[in-house]
């Protein structure tokens, strides 16, 4: 099948860069290339496309900022680009982080890039292996540091004013206390279940729920967690 890539920027060095290194890669790669975020949207929504490789730096009507974050997001949220690798440029510190999480999947590089580092991204991308979703990696913060951390290994947390901890098959990571709606929008991670007022637990460890006992056991935990706010209707 042949791959088809979609360029959204302004900027022609950077187109001409990224087109020198998909001749080097495969001269079969179908390109297209737009300077419009609608454009581009409309396209994904028609086409199958290999890789996004987006500026962030778009200029837009009303001079917003970020225009293209957003239409990477928007990108996202369509089913058959759900897991669709992406590259985003012009993003650094705050906008590097929240691209990290909202978009996940994502390479990101500040300007200038250099013709090397357009060479680098794009063969890590395009020679990759499919895009089965195995890892969802997201960077928390912890006391003014980065935490990169798999959220499909996140078995259950507790959250209260005192704080949060988080239980991951691979250790227990404590952040200060946010409300819990805020944290998993920010994350973009919805497979969370409330058992109680300061416990969630993620669908994908549950063993068994007992209702009768009032708990519920997961995958990798020996003691079970106290449930209050379980209904029998819930699906997991």
């Amino acid at each position: 099948m042949i791959k088809t890539i979609v360029v959204l920027t302004e900027d022609s060095n950077l187109i001409d860069m990224v087109e020198d290194e998909l001749r080097e890669i495969d001269r079969s790669i179908y390109v297209k290339i737009t300077m419009s975020d609608t454009e581009a949207y409309r396209f994904a929504q028609k086409e199958r496309v290999t890789l996004f490789v987006i500026d962030n730096e778009l200029k837009s009507e009303n001079d917003e900022k970020n225009l293209g974050l957003r239409t990477a997001q928007r990108i996202r949220q369509m089913k058959r680009h759900c897991y669709t690798p992406m590259i985003l440029i012009g993003a650094s510190g705050e906008v590097a982080y929240k691209s990290y999480n909202a978009i996940h999947d994502c390479a990101y590089m500040n300007k200038p890039v250099s013709q090397e580092q357009i060479h680098d991204c794009l063969y890590q991308e395009l020679l990759r292996p499919g895009c089965e979703i195995k890892h969802k990696f997201v960077l928390i913060r912890q006391e003014g540091l980065l935490y990169r951390r798999d959220l499909l290994k996140l078995r259950w947390l507790e959250n209260s004013k005192k704080g949060m901890t988080l239980h991951f098959a691979d250790g227990i990571l404590k952040i200060p206390y946010r409300p819990y709606s805020e944290f998993m929008r920010e994350l973009g991670y919805d497979r969370m279940i409330q058992c109680s007022r300061h416990c969630y637990v993620n669908k994908d460890y549950i063993e068994r729920v007992d209702l009768g006992e009032g708990a519920v056991k997961l995958l990798g935990e020996e003691e079970k967690i106290t449930m209050t706010k379980w209904k029998e209707e819930t699906q997991y």
